[in-house]
């Protein structure tokens, strides 16, 4: 939990971020809650990926979230895969599964059967593999 002001995340947290925005083909996203930008961690929050990442720092590249796995969200599989799922509308591109091939699994089986049942999140997870190859060649170049 980081309880600070907007004003001072703004000029303290994201103004390093501001800074090196234009060169960097990835962020990570961390599991910090920001009361004053939303009430659940950034990961899960399109206030802070979409709006202010994206809109205000003009960032195109990849989201990735920190690890899925690290103990600070719930763990109970049918809240963690709730969890992946907002993570992923909110605008996280890359989901980090660190360990545990089962949970692997368990993430391509939700991210699977949502995208059947929701044209917009397969449009979203198409949007996210879509950086992910731009990633992968301004990489390799």
């Amino acid at each position: 939990m980081i309880d600070a002001s907007r004003d001072l995340l703004m000029r303290r947290d994201v103004a390093p971020f501001k800074a090196l925005i234009k060169k960097t083909p990835m962020v990570m996203i961390a599991h910090c809650i920001y009361p004053a930008l939303c009430d659940k961690e950034a990961g899960r929050s399109s206030e802070i990926i979409q709006n202010i990442l994206r809109r205000d720092l003009g960032f195109d590249g990849v989201v990735v979230s920190d690890d899925m796995l690290m103990g600070a969200l719930p763990q109970d599989i049918l809240a963690w895969q709730d969890i992946l799922v907002e993570a992923v509308v909110a605008g996280c591109d890359l989901l980090l599964v660190c360990k545990h091939l089962e949970r692997c699994v368990k993430a391509w089986e939700r991210m699977c059967s949502e995208a059947a049942k929701s044209p917009a999140f397969a449009k979203r997870l198409e949007d996210a593999a879509n950086r992910m190859i731009a990633l992968r060649r301004r990489l390799s170049s």
